[in-house]
């Protein structure tokens, strides 16, 4: 009885969350692997060493009416440097991207909005193109709906004695139901951790603040930036606040620049080489005139280091090639559960009809 109990809510669950974790799985599968896609980089006019003061000076020049120069990006060997725009009252409003040869600082094409299908993907994935109605927190409760999924399928999964090896291959004549079963069965059992980890580490991400309570971190919303005095913001001194960034975490390199909308510091965010997880970043910050560090923050602490590690576990970074391929395997196995979950029933609904019709058949 327990086990009919079981397997109705394993059924209808599955059937209800079908194609929203075909969208999750997908949409995620390519978000694991876009990172290592073979880039295109512009061609530079000339090399030598990089000037972040003459890319910032010719960004701020350039930068649309009501826009501010907010992120800054070295280039890495042989690419252009980033600088992304946010409105300066609305830092969290719609951005755009230019890039800029690193030694001349001359532009490499307009500035343009962040868009583009990778990134109609990225927000479709993080909340569901629906940021101001919950649409993270809604991916949240899928992702609790996975990890149901993942716990009611092991015991209707695990095999009785001596069929283990069954239980885990899809027989080469298998058709119909039996075929569907098995290849449901054993996606599940190869995938079974990388669902466990994948389901509880989205739940986390479709509920940040609320973990972030729960490890006793402080809220992430970013405070407002501080409004420049009477509309002048100079210019922080990048070049310097990026040699005292280097000195203090030496053999790291430069990932990220925070520029300051007034007097906040200068934030650089900072990795190993060839690092892009988040355990492995570090953040220094700076005063604007580059002349004094004023934090330095090492290896995080606990807590914060759990929080890193659960963004990286769902992401596939920064843990190696490996792991980066089975979180996008996972992602891209989400949609075989759906199918063949509702072939299964369409099959047996099917069937269960049939028999039915054959017995009045009989009897009459």
């Amino acid at each position: 009885m327990l086990t009919r109990g079981i397997r109705l809510v394993h059924r209808w669950l599955g059937l209800l969350l079908a194609l929203p974790l075909l969208v999750q799985g997908l949409s995620g599968a390519v978000l694991t692997l876009e990172p290592v896609w073979p880039e295109f980089h512009d061609a530079l006019t000339t090399t030598g060493p990089v000037s972040a003061n003459a890319v910032l000076t010719a960004a701020s020049t350039a930068a649309p009416p009501g826009m501010r120069a907010a992120r800054y990006r070295p280039g890495a060997e042989g690419s252009a440097a980033t600088i992304v725009f946010s409105p300066t009252d609305n830092p969290r409003g719609p951005a755009l991207v230019q890039r800029f040869d690193p030694v001349t600082a001359l532009p490499l094409g307009a500035a343009a909005p962040v868009s583009g299908v990778m990134n109609w993907i990225k927000r479709l994935h993080q909340n569901m193109l629906l940021p101001q109605l919950g649409g993270r927190q809604l991916w949240g409760w899928v992702g609790v709906g996975l990890l149901l999924l993942t716990v009611l399928g092991i015991p209707l999964w695990w095999p009785r004695p001596g069929q283990w090896a069954a239980a885990i291959t899809v027989p080469r004549k298998a058709r119909g139901v039996r075929l569907y079963r098995a290849l449901h069965g054993a996606t599940g059992a190869w995938l079974m951790v990388m669902l466990l980890a994948t389901s509880i580490t989205g739940i986390a991400q479709g509920f940040p603040q609320t973990l972030r309570q729960v490890l006793g971190l402080p809220s992430s919303r970013p405070p407002q930036p501080a409004r420049p005095i009477d509309g002048v913001r100079p210019l922080p001194d990048l070049d310097s606040a990026l040699a005292l960034a280097r000195q203090a975490m030496p053999g790291l390199d430069v990932r990220l620049v925070f520029l300051p909308a007034g007097a906040e510091p200068v934030r650089l965010v900072m990795a190993p080489p060839g690092q892009d997880g988040a355990t492995a970043a570090r953040s220094v910050t700076v005063d604007g005139a580059g002349t004094r560090l004023l934090s330095v923050q090492g290896t995080p602490p606990a807590n914060e280091a759990a929080l890193r590690w659960m963004h990286d576990l769902h992401e596939g970074t920064g843990l190696g090639p490996v792991w980066r391929g089975l979180v996008a395997l996972t992602g891209a196995a989400l949609p075989v559960f759906g199918i063949t979950g509702l072939m299964l029933w369409l099959l047996k609904r099917r069937n269960r009809r049939r028999i039915a019709a054959a017995r009045a058949q009989a009897e009459a």
